[in-house]
Order: structure tokens, then sequence, then C-alpha cells
């Protein structure tokens, strides 16, 4: 993607960020949330431990990791914009229903057994479909950090 003169944005800059912390072993929430790390009001190994859980779709195939990771990050960014509680609330009602909206007809699915194909219970299914997991998910942990970061940018232009 990066070639001499073809700087990356910074949205691809912290896609490559979580595709690079996916890499070196963290779960698709983790990477996810802490390619933001810099933004975040909280250390990062609290924010890996906060998504530690939500990888493999809280490891039950539900909601795909890179979701969950993706909307604790929106609520954390989001937080300095609002002028109370119920304000926040409000507003992050709006863009959580936003990005799952768009994640949802980008991919055709939010839970991680439907992206994947597989019941990610099933120990004999992960391991015949290994190679799957090993496609999918970096180019989910990719798509969803662009498209907060798309999300992101809409609400700092209302």
């Amino acid at each position: 993607m990066d070639t001499v003169g073809d700087a990356l944005t910074p949205a691809q800059q912290r896609s490559e960020k979580a595709l690079h912390l996916f890499e070196l072993g963290y779960n698709c929430a983790q990477a996810v949330l802490c390619a933001y790390e810099d933004l975040l009001p909280l250390p990062s190994h609290a924010l890996k431990a906060l998504a530690c859980p939500f990888g493999g779709g809280m490891r039950h195939g539900s909601v795909c990791g890179t979701v969950t990771g993706a909307l604790m990050a929106l609520g954390l960014l989001s937080k300095p914009y609002a002028q109370d509680e119920a304000a926040h609330k409000t507003m992050c009602a709006h863009l959580t229903t936003a990005f799952v909206t768009s994640f949802k007809a980008r991919q055709g699915q939010l839970n991680c057994r439907d992206l994947l194909g597989y019941d990610v219970l099933n120990p004999q299914k992960v391991l015949k479909n290994a190679h799957i997991k090993k496609q999918t998910c970096p180019q989910l942990v990719q798509a969803a950090v662009l498209l907060l970061e798309e999300k992101l940018l809409a609400f700092a232009h209302q």
C-alpha cells in the first residue's frame, strides 16, 4: 500500500497499527481498541485488559470483536464532547447505531461465527478452518478501524 511518494492517510496509519497489534498476537477487540491508545484516557495495559474478553465474539462467536473494540474506542473518544452523562449516552447511541449499521452493510454480518462461516466453539471446525480466520480477521480489524475513522470524521464535522 505504501510506495515511494504515496504516504498513508491518518486512517490508513491507524488501521496499519491495528493490523500490527493483531499480528503480534492481540485479539481483534484489543487490536482495534489499542490502535487508539494515543488518544484514550486509559493506559495501554488497561485497554488490553478491558478488550481481552471480547475477542472471537466474546469467545462464543457472537458480535465480532472488531465491532466491540471499535465501540469501546468510540465511547471513550466521544466522552469529551458531551456536556453531561445524558448527552454522552444519547451521542453514543447515535454513533453506535451508525457504526453497527455500516459495519453490517459492508461486511454482511455482525457475528464472528457468521463472518467466519463456521462454529468457533467446535474445536474440529476451528482447526479445519484456521486458514479462513487467518485471512478474514486481519481484514476485519482494518475494516473496523477505517469505518470508525470515517464515523469519527463525520461526527467531528457535525
